[in-house]
């Protein structure tokens, strides 16, 4: 099989963001890659010298792919930059799964490996390399949606993005704007390949096959891909590289959230109490953000039945004026793409629903799914977000996205779930635009989502009604932000409020770092008509809620830890164990200089030769 040898400095130029000119290196070069596409159909993978000899030292590689298929990979653009697609083309008719690009790497050194999520609330986080996730493993971690999927070991893909590193050479990969399919990649090493990493970046691969006639050509998403002995610094700035075409980052938000105290029972009475006691408490900040009260899941008569219920009897519109008489402005959460299979619209317009898949909401039972590509369901929603606009709503909390992304036919015969997905958001957008309005979206998958919102919930709930506020949710909270760092440097990323009752207050503390280090705005959540004023002064230290609100990320000192996990925790095993399984980095940097010290784990801790206390954070 003839390989395609790709020179360090190849890969290293193309990181500090200039052309790269492909050149050759020596076989005996101690890092050698080979880049070649290969694709799946009938549930084998052909290509990549499978079939037989690749053909290009250069872009294009061309390889067989079995009797009537050639796969090719090649550059996206004008330019030779390492932006990479595959595309298959077809003599004879064929049903294609996936499309992918296939690299082996030596003399890496890696270590370590980060597993993102499918959406927000997907366990996230670096991961050792282990052997090739099986056949039945990765077709089941595919096929995961919804709750089942956000408590993912991990090890079977990446969704959208991974960086793999640790040692002396880092690889960069990341889809940079799905138009069709949905991207992710897998990361092992075989036995015995001590310092060889295996990587596959997959388009494809779940849901609905490609049927294609004879004569066709499918081309895959477009990769991102370096790799070199890069800088911390370097990585760190992923993700502005990958993703400028994202919305411009507003000022971050101020304000106070119903949900983590009230949960869906949350009235005017307590709206109105906890609105007067957060404009006390805030107004005198000198943090330049707005004010803002979000009245979370409760307001309304129905999921789908968006109008207030009487919970509130000024209603929506009355509520928000007398918010913005006194400087602040109002908004609210919604589910826009779910509607309670109990109400009518679902019977009256069955045709508006992704036929045959529903969302099963733990509490709140069936839900039906808005198909976007029917012109009147698309017709609905807008008339949904124009009416939450005319009551005076100016931030949109959009939750449960993911729903968005069911496999199901579509209405117009043709869309994707991802083009439906992207259409339905820029549908919300164009009146957002009109109106003046943010979004903030939650259960979201990142990269169809970051050029439509103007914040992203970058992990799980901080806690849960059942639990109420605990321990466990604050590391795991932690984790999934520093995996997600690419994600925050182009999105405001939302890490939910503090909790500042009832747990220990070096706990707060790490929680309260944690929302500082995210720098994606601050929101109290607790009901402050009972919060201590001691814990809600603790909340309300000018350098962290300066730091949460100035825009600019903290960072790790190396989104590797010395010792990786096989498999990715959950703050729910914890919660059931009461033991810390989660692994975050320990040493992080703040944009004013200042360096803490995270303590995750359940026993004191040297970090950076300082001790800290376990459940703790210590500034130095």
């Amino acid at each position: 099989m003839k390989r395609v040898i790709w020179g360090m400095a190849v890969l290293l130029v193309s990181v500090l963001a200039s052309g790269c000119n492909h050149v050759v290196t020596s076989s005996n070069d101690p890092t050698v890659l080979t880049f070649l596409p290969a694709v799946r159909v009938g549930g084998v993978w052909h290509g990549g010298g499978r079939d037989g000899q690749c053909t290009g030292l250069f872009v294009p590689v061309v390889c067989p792919a079995g009797p009537g298929i050639t796969v090719t990979l090649d550059t996206v653009g004008e330019s030779d930059e390492t932006k990479f697609r595959v595309a298959v083309t077809l003599a004879e008719p064929a049903t294609v799964e996936a499309l992918a690009i296939e690299r082996t790497v030596v003399g890496t050194g890696a270590k370590a490996w980060l597993s993102n999520g499918f959406q927000s609330w997907s366990q996230s986080g670096a991961l050792a390399i282990g052997p090739e996730p099986s056949e039945a493993d990765t077709e089941a971690a595919l096929a995961a949606f919804g709750d089942v999927e956000t408590i993912r070991s991990g090890a079977e893909l990446s969704w959208w993005y991974t960086v793999v590193g640790g040692g002396n050479w880092t690889i960069l990969a990341a889809v940079l704007k799905p138009e069709s399919q949905k991207a992710w990649a897998q990361v092992w090493r075989s036995p015995g390949e001590e310092d060889t990493v295996h990587l596959r970046l997959v388009s494809g691969g779940v849901g609905p096959q490609i049927i294609a006639p004879a004569g066709s050509t499918i081309v895959g998403e477009s990769w991102f891909l370096s790799e070199g002995k890069l800088e911390q610094s370097q990585i760190d700035s992923m993700g502005t590289k990958l993703w400028q075409g994202s919305r411009s980052v507003q000022s971050r938000l101020l304000g106070w959230n119903s949900w983590y105290e009230f949960w869906d029972s949350t009235d005017e009475k307590h709206a109105r109490a906890n609105f007067g006691l957060a404009k006390t408490a805030l107004d005198p900040l000198t943090a330049p953000a707005g004010r803002w009260l979000v009245i979370d899941d409760s307001w309304q008569n129905a999921w789908g039945d968006w109008t207030p219920n009487g919970k509130f009897p000024s209603g929506l519109d009355n509520l928000a004026k007398d918010v913005k008489a006194q400087g602040w402005h109002f908004g609210v959460w919604l589910a826009p793409f779910l509607v309670s299979a109990k109400l009518p619209l679902v019977t009256q317009h069955p045709d508006w629903f992704l036929p045959g898949v529903s969302y099963l909401h733990l509490k709140n039972g069936e839900m039906k799914i808005l198909d976007v590509t029917n012109p009147n369901a698309a017709a609905h929603l807008t008339g949904v977000i124009e009416q939450l606009a005319t009551w005076g709503c100016e931030i949109l909390k959009i939750d449960f996205l993911f729903a968005g992304l069911y496999e199901a036919p579509r209405f117009d015969g043709k869309s994707t779930p991802v083009q439906s997905y992207r259409a339905a958001l820029q549908l919300i957008r164009d009146v957002a635009n009109k109106h003046g309005i943010r979004l903030v979206a939650v259960g979201a998958p990142p990269v169809p989502t970051l050029e439509y919102a103007d914040g992203w919930r970058s992990g799980t709930d901080i806690a849960v009604e059942n639990f109420g506020p605990s321990w466990p949710f604050l590391p795991n909270q932690l984790r999934a932000f520093a995996a997600r760092i690419p994600y925050c440097q182009v999105i405001a990323c939302d890490v939910d409020p503090p909790i500042l009752r009832t747990l220990p207050s070096n706990e707060v503390d790490f929680g309260l770092w944690t929302v500082a280090f995210a720098a994606g705005g601050f929101f109290l959540s607790d009901n402050l008509e009972v919060l201590s004023p001691d814990r809600l002064a603790q909340g309300l230290v000018a350098k962290r809620v300066n730091l949460a609100l100035g825009g600019q990320l903290s960072l790790p000192q190396s989104i590797f830890p010395d010792n990786p996990p096989a498999t990715l925790s959950s703050a729910i095993f914890d919660q059931i164990s009461l033991t810390t399984t989660q692994i975050v980095p320990q040493v992080w940097n703040t944009p004013d200089g200042q360096r803490v010290l995270m303590n995750a784990s359940d026993v004191t801790a040297t970090i950076a030769g300082e001790q800290v206390p376990p459940h703790s954070a210590r500034a130095l």
